[in-house]
């Protein structure tokens, strides 16, 4: 059983068998206090000691855990999270955590490219697939040319920093390129950390 010293509170582990039936003074090793435990109280045993301390230790648990589930959600989801809410992304990046778009809900489409003399326009759309506002990605403009050799490129940002769902953002590049009336132009959009002047 468990006994507690009335001056210092220290717990102190003693058999059931100590303690008679009548009254009967303690003394506490610790403060040398001298008490008579108390029989009108009930004599808490190990058992119900563990499970009130359980019960007390329930709602901290829960909430720490909660608190856990929360932090590593925002910190997996982070770029989904600033894309919704842009203000976070400076404590982000504050806490030394890069923050970049999710480019597996982005398609690039409707691309076109015209030549003209030596100048090469490139036009075309960034389609954000997702169910929520993402993050418009950083664009990597190759232009190969007809013997497999790169021609050019160069890396560039769409006109819009967000995309709404189902939405899309224009990009437009002009580079001077010869001989590429018959070259294969690819833009891909590339998962790297977005710089502060990307906002």
């Amino acid at each position: 059983m468990l006994l507690t010293c009335e001056k210092c509170e220290t717990i102190f582990r003693i058999e059931e068998t100590v303690l008679t039936e009548e009254q009967q003074r303690v003394r506490c090793s610790v403060c040398s206090h001298v008490w008579e435990p108390p029989r009108n109280k009930p004599i808490i045993s190990d058992n119900e000691l563990i499970t009130e301390t359980a019960s007390r230790l329930r709602t901290p648990t829960l909430i720490l855990i909660v608190m856990m589930l929360f932090t590593s959600g925002l910190y997996m989801f982070r770029g989904t999270v600033t894309a919704q809410v842009p203000e976070l992304i400076a404590p982000f990046e504050f806490f030394g955590l890069d923050v970049g778009p999710d480019i597996s809900s982005l398609s690039v489409q409707n691309l076109k490219a015209d030549y003209h003399g030596n100048l090469l326009r490139i036009r075309g759309s960034v389609i954000n697939t997702a169910s929520f506002r993402a993050h418009a990605a950083p664009l990597q403009v190759t232009v190969i040319g007809e013997d497999k050799i790169m021609l050019a490129t160069q890396r560039i940002l769409p006109d819009d920093r967000f995309i709404d769902a189902g939405g899309m953002t224009e990009f437009f590049l002009q580079v001077e390129v010869e001989n590429a009336a018959a070259a294969d132009v690819r833009v891909v959009p590339v998962a790297e950390r977005l710089q502060r002047s990307f906002f």
